[in-house]
């Protein structure tokens, strides 16, 4: 891997899930800052909200729970970005997603461009579904040092082209199983390994993490995959757990940790994370310490 430096960017959405019993701040992007903050890593976020009662609950939600918003911009035009979540007989989520909202409209600016700076930056496909804040991505992607695509495939906000540019600009891509299966149909392999290989060839991404839910995750990374085979937990919502997993992950590779170790850290991560109400829980990286402890589940393949 590229040398891993010490300061993470998370740009794209943040906005409010709107469950029936209520609502609770989230976002691909702000869930995988706030959690990398509870696992010691210097994080800042890029996002967008608007002027008004919503924007000043989530602005106030971020600064309680000791996110940077120093580059959380306003905006004057748009709203505050909400999603209406379902949540099916297995606790699985689907979002509405109102459109457009604040966060379509990021500016790249001089506070971003110091911010960005051999940084390295997490980003998802969810973003690019306006022009203005894609093109400020592309602007930041240009000066990044590490690029992390949470591809985030949300229908119907994505297409093909749309989604391999990104490809070919990420240096890590992670994608679950249903993601996989959109993208695999494009690589004409059946079989999730050679699919997951066939990416990484074609559009020279360095590392790929592949989440399966409770049945674990794997990660391709030159000639190896590494696999954990997950670990059990009671739900009550699966929201943000893919953000838990993909921060705990990052903040073990960037403390120095090997795949295998940064892999199964994830896993607890994101297991632990379903066992919590909504995307951002209070937690500490010692629960996720503490639960891992109980379990033994790392195998690697060849």
């Amino acid at each position: 891997m590229k040398d891993k430096r010490s300061r993470v960017v998370c740009f794209g959405e943040i906005l409010w899930d709107v469950f029936p019993s209520g609502r609770t701040a989230g976002g691909a992007p702000m869930n995988v800052a706030l959690n990398l903050k509870k696992l010691g890593i210097d994080v800042k976020l890029i996002s967008r909200i608007g002027i008004e009662a919503l924007g000043e609950e989530l602005y106030a939600c971020l600064k309680s729970n000791g996110a940077d918003i120093s580059l959380i911009q306003q905006d004057k035009h748009h709203p505050t970005g909400t999603a209406e979540v379902k949540l099916d007989d297995f606790k699985n989520a689907k979002y509405d997603i109102a459109f457009p909202a604040a966060w379509d409209f990021i500016e790249y600016n001089s506070e971003i461009d110091r911010a960005i700076e051999n940084a390295n930056v997490v980003f998802g496909s969810l973003a690019c579904r306006h022009e203005s804040s894609h093109k400020t991505l592309i602007k930041i992607m240009e000066k990044a040092a590490l690029k992390i695509f949470d591809v985030n495939l949300r229908s119907p906000f994505y297409n093909r082209d749309l989604i391999e540019r990104l490809l070919h600009a990420a240096d890590i891509v992670k994608l679950n199983d249903e993601e996989l299966k959109n993208i695999g149909d494009w690589t004409d392999e059946n079989d999730p390994d050679a699919a997951c290989k066939k990416i990484m060839s074609s559009f020279r991404v360095e590392q790929l993490i592949l989440t399966s839910g409770e049945h674990g995750a794997k990660v391709f990374y030159k000639d190896k995959i590494y696999a954990c085979r997950g670990f059990k937990a009671e739900a009550v919502d699966t929201v943000g757990s893919g953000d838990a997993f993909l921060a705990a992950f990052l903040a073990e590779q960037m403390k120095g940790k090997d795949i295998a170790e940064c892999l199964e850290f994830a896993c607890a991560a994101g297991s632990y994370a379903v066992t919590q109400k909504g995307a951002n829980p209070p937690y500490e990286e010692k629960h996720i310490r503490d639960f891992l402890a109980k379990q033994n589940s790392f195998t690697t393949d060849n």
